[in-house]
């Protein structure tokens, strides 16, 4: 029987890019002091509620930016990094 490789992939979030219009939750809860946070959430439901359709190009040059780094690492199966996301629950 021959060697197959072992098969690669991620799970879990990448750190969010400073120029996403969302603050990735980690960076919030070191901030403020703690796990317990409600500032990142708040916020982003604020966004939500008025966000722009202008900010998709954001999110994909972000999504891109993540799969490319895992590609280049040498993962077989890569994801988005979760970078829409603002909490992880």
């Amino acid at each position: 029987m021959a060697n197959k490789p072992l098969t690669t992939t991620v799970i879990g979030s990448f750190p969010k890019p400073s120029y996403l219009p969302i603050e990735d939750w980690f960076d919030g809860a070191r901030t403020d002091g703690g796990m317990n946070t409600e500032r990142v959430t708040k916020e982003f439901t604020q966004y939500i509620e008025k966000k722009s359709d202008s900010d998709e190009h954001l999110f994909v040059r972000a999504a891109k930016e993540v799969i490319n780094l895992q590609i280049d690492a040498g993962i077989d199966i890569p994801t988005d990094g979760e970078v829409r996301r603002e909490n992880y629950i």
